[in-house]
């Protein structure tokens, strides 16, 4: 009964309905990765990677409203693979020439900027709350940790990113 209960809760995603679903969502998910990779080609191989893993998954999602955070949690746990599996340093110099359209259109260059300037741990918590508009609740859930780490790092973040902020104004 449990087995029924769980095929009831699934839906099932056509193939065009995936595409369509995976469209909407596609700068979220590779301004998520390049956020944690600072690398525009890691970025689109991690998106690649999430799609494909994605879409061998796609009936294993409960609520299309919940599609966006699930991609992203994949995307999410795909960038920290690959950035696990490279260990090596990347350089700031490397991740700022590689300038999206997406984050030109929608953010002043040098707030972009300062957000690449931070850790990492930082990063990816600033680009989903203030650019994806994601709450807190979901942040947690799609980085897999507590709230309350959420809530902190997030103060932090915005703390050094403000102090990055009124370094670039002191030039």
């Amino acid at each position: 009964m449990a087995g029924e209960l769980n095929k009831q809760e699934q839906i099932e995603l056509s193939k065009e309905e995936f595409c369509r679903l995976i469209k909407d969502c596609q700068s979220s998910m590779y301004r998520l990765a390049k956020s944690i990779l600072l690398n525009q080609h890691d970025a689109e191989d991690a998106v690649c990677s999430a799609i494909c893993k994605a879409y061998i998954g796609r009936n294993t999602i409960r609520k299309i409203s919940s599609f966006k955070s699930w991609v992203l949690k994949i995307v999410s746990n795909e960038a920290y693979t690959i950035l696990r599996n490279k260990k090596k340093v990347v350089y700031m110099e490397t991740a700022l020439e590689d300038n999206a359209d997406a984050y030109e259109s929608e953010t002043p260059y040098d707030v972009w900027e300062a957000v690449q300037k931070l850790d990492e741990k930082y990063r990816a918590l600033i680009v989903l709350y203030y650019y994806e508009d994601f709450s807190i609740k979901h942040i947690s859930e799609i980085l897999s940790m507590p709230q309350n780490t959420v809530k902190t790092r997030l103060s932090r973040g915005r703390n050094k990113l403000k102090k990055e902020l009124m370094n670039q104004e002191d030039l």
